[in-house]
């Protein structure tokens, strides 16, 4: 078995809504699966520092189990990107943004949360920034659902 740490990244548009939930939610998926050497952090392609995650999506957090109030805001940068293995992003805009600032991150380690969800493929989750709690809870279990497909995957690609 791999014992150095597997690093996942994911990603949004301000990281207050959708990577911040996908982060927790890989967290406590690959916990439940009795990982512990992925470490798994979020950023924006957009994203301000050190901003909170929207109430919104802190009520949706916490009916999923898990908490966002620790949560604050940072931007992609090189950085973050040259330890990561894998990048899931919410949306193919934001892949597209990683593809174009940084070509060097092949496709092998980028990817979108719904890849992880049989016939959402290539979907994106879209954003509920400034919309109404439905559209929040539709991408938290949007977001659950994918999350924990990662956790799946990420699970047997660390057994091989």
């Amino acid at each position: 078995l791999m014992t150095e740490l597997y690093v996942v990244t994911t990603v949004c548009t301000g990281n207050i809504c959708r990577s911040p939930l996908a982060q927790v939610l890989l967290q406590k998926y690959l916990a439940l699966a009795g990982v512990d050497n992925v470490d798994v952090q979020s950023a924006g392609v957009g994203a301000p520092v050190g901003q909170e995650a929207t109430a919104a999506m802190q009520t949706v957090a916490e009916s999923l189990g898990v908490d966002l109030s620790a949560h604050r805001s940072q931007p992609l940068e090189l950085p973050l990107l040259h330890s990561t293995d894998l990048v899931l992003c919410a949306a193919a805009a934001h892949q597209r943004a990683v593809a174009t600032r940084w070509p060097h991150m092949t496709e092998r380690r980028l990817a979108l949360f719904q890849d992880a969800v049989p016939g959402a493929e290539g979907h994106d989750v879209a954003d509920p920034y400034g919309l109404g709690p439905g559209d929040y809870e539709l991408a938290g279990a949007l977001i659950d659902r994918a999350m924990e497909g990662w956790a799946a995957r990420i699970v047997e690609l660390l057994a091989r």
